[in-house]
């Protein structure tokens, strides 16, 4: 019994981690084709060809943006809301591009991987420790 909970609840938290980013995103392809157009002269002077970086919203108060995956900068509305200006908004974008030209993007990605990797050992080994339990609780 106690290994059902377990592992009803692994799988709870597992399904909540891949869901927690997509749920809080604006996914609206003018925006979104927008927002590559002006990172289109950035992305194209760090060497990549039009529609190879995309941009994506998640929807955040703070002033931020990200990379995750191969080419995609992730920002957060309140960076939109709170720049300045355009010029100021590019600047953060040219930021993230930066990241993606020197690499940062998969070395990131090869170390949540190895984290996944270790999660999953440790909620195995979690698993064994209470199927193999007394009972007694």
């Amino acid at each position: 019994m106690r290994w059902l909970v377990l592992a009803a609840v692994t799988l709870c938290v597992l399904v909540a981690g891949s869901t927690s980013l997509r749920a809080n995103m604006i996914r609206d392809a003018e925006i979104e084709a927008g927002l590559e157009t002006l990172v289109q002269p950035l992305a194209l002077a760090a060497g990549y060809a039009p529609g190879e970086i995309t941009v994506r919203v998640v929807i955040n108060p703070k002033y931020n943006a990200f990379v995750a995956g191969k080419r995609t900068i992730y920002v957060h509305s309140g960076l939109i809301l709170q720049a300045d200006d355009v010029l100021e908004f590019l600047g953060v974008m040219a930021h993230e591009i930066g990241h993606i030209k020197a690499g940062h993007v998969p070395r990131l990605d090869e170390a949540q991987q190895q984290a996944s990797g270790a999660a999953a050992l440790a909620t195995i080994a979690a698993m064994a420790i209470a199927a193999g339990g007394s009972g007694d609780a």
